[in-house]
């Protein structure tokens, strides 16, 4: 008797065990693209909260079937008319172009929505502002919603280390300020659901405009 009982409970474990391992092997190891463009070096200016790090190509696990479910998607923003590009090139997966295909936006604090058309899993935003120079923008806020009002939503990256976005009532963040870069801004989303997007940023240490080149959201 006590033999066959352990025999089940082994079967059953095995079980669990490979359950577990067919789950893993359905994950796939995926690398955004870095752009190709040239980025020049600009002068040297005093950051606050900096993150020291060396820039690397972004790769994270995922299931099968993961995607950029932002490409082609239609983006909306907190001005009616951007003073530089459309809101299009957002999206539209072309990011090695930072002379034509950037977006320029009006000063102080701005958003960029983007409208994914369903709840999607989402697992990684990649960001690239500007990368015509290692530039840093201020007080990028990125978070997640099911309310296209965002009355309601998640914050996946803050480096408003200062507070001065005071407006919208998130307090100061804990993320750091980086130099835009080849690579992009990689935030990991740990797959929460969402069919919203929205980025604000508020002027970088050149200048007082906004910009974006292209956001990348990778979901199932």
């Amino acid at each position: 008797m006590f033999k066959g009982n352990f025999l089940i409970l082994l079967g059953l474990m095995m079980s669990v065990l490979s359950g577990c391992n067919d789950a893993e092997s359905e994950k796939i190891l995926i690398k955004p693209e870095a752009t190709n463009a040239m980025i020049y070096r600009s002068n040297h200016v005093t950051v606050e909260n900096f993150d020291s790090f060396k820039p690397i190509a972004a790769k994270f696990w995922a299931p099968k079937g993961t995607k950029n479910i932002a490409l082609g998607k239609i983006v909306s923003a907190s001005e009616e008319y951007c003073s530089c590009g459309e809101l299009s090139n957002i999206t539209d997966g072309k990011k090695n172009d930072s002379i034509n295909g950037y977006v320029e936006m009006a000063p102080g604090l701005q958003w960029i929505q983007i409208d994914l058309e369903q709840q999607y899993d989402i697992y990684a935003i990649m960001v690239w502002h500007n990368f015509e120079s290692y530039r840093v923008y201020k007080d990028v806020i990125i978070q997640l919603s099911n309310d296209k009002n965002f009355g309601d939503f998640v914050t996946v990256f803050n480096n408003d280390h200062d507070n001065t976005a005071s407006q919208l009532g998130l307090g100061p963040g804990d993320g750091k300020n980086y130099y835009e870069n080849k690579y992009g801004k990689f935030i990991d989303t740990k797959a929460m659901k969402a069919r919203y997007v929205r980025l604000y940023s508020n002027g970088n240490y050149h200048s007082i405009y906004n910009h974006y080149i292209e956001v990348e959201v990778y979901g199932i």
